[in-house]
């Protein structure tokens, strides 16, 4: 939610009930990303490349502020998961050249290492907190390809999802890992066809 001071980051129950402010001050937070157990929460800051790390008991001030070691510099970060085991984050590292895609990134909250995942956009960690699902090649006009990459080999198995289409994004695992939510676009149009009478002939 966004107001004078930038865009912070608010909690509110899932009935609607007691909406909160949860960060403040003058920088602007982006993407806000909790732990699997509600204890903490990331989010990264606006304009920046850190990432924030905060205490959801505390949120006077981050617990942890990390810039991970990237590149291309100056993309700007997009958070995307927290593993279940609660100690690496996933986030996008947007390519500042024109055309360029997202890079996945992890960062180990307990060792500051950074790592370079794959060519994904949107991701999820699966439940043993070792394999990720993320989409690959989400460009408008080609065919969105499901990705299911384990961090620590680098092996990846890719699944092709059907027919081109374009804006997919929000990938997302059930907690047992039996079931995979997704946005996909698809895209439709008529033919039409108009008559045109001809000419009436001079005698």
């Amino acid at each position: 939610m966004t107001d004078r001071r930038g865009t912070q980051a608010w909690r509110i129950n899932a009935d609607g009930s007691d909406l909160r402010q949860l960060t403040s001050g003058s920088g602007s937070t982006g993407s806000a990303i909790p732990s699997r157990d509600g204890t903490q929460l990331v989010t990264t800051l606006q304009g920046t490349e850190h990432l924030a790390f905060f205490d959801v008991r505390d949120f006077s001030k981050p617990r942890h502020v990390a810039m991970p070691a990237v590149e291309p510099r100056g993309g700007g970060l997009q958070m995307r998961d927290w593993s279940p085991d609660g100690r690496t984050v996933l986030f996008n590292v947007q390519s500042p050249a024109i055309g360029g895609g997202p890079n996945l990134w992890s960062y180990d909250v307990v060792t500051s290492a950074t790592r370079r995942v794959a060519d994904c956009g949107a991701a999820s960690w699966m439940k043993d907190s070792r394999r990720i699902v993320c989409l690959r090649g989400a460009g408008f006009g080609s065919p969105a390809r499901l990705a299911v990459v384990d961090v620590s080999s680098g092996l990846v198995k890719e699944l092709e999802l059907g027919s081109p289409g374009g804006g997919q994004g929000g990938v997302q695992l059930a907690a047992d890992d039996t079931q995979l939510f997704f946005m996909m676009n698809s895209l439709a149009a008529d033919i039409w066809v108009a008559r045109f009478e001809q000419p009436a002939r001079s005698q």
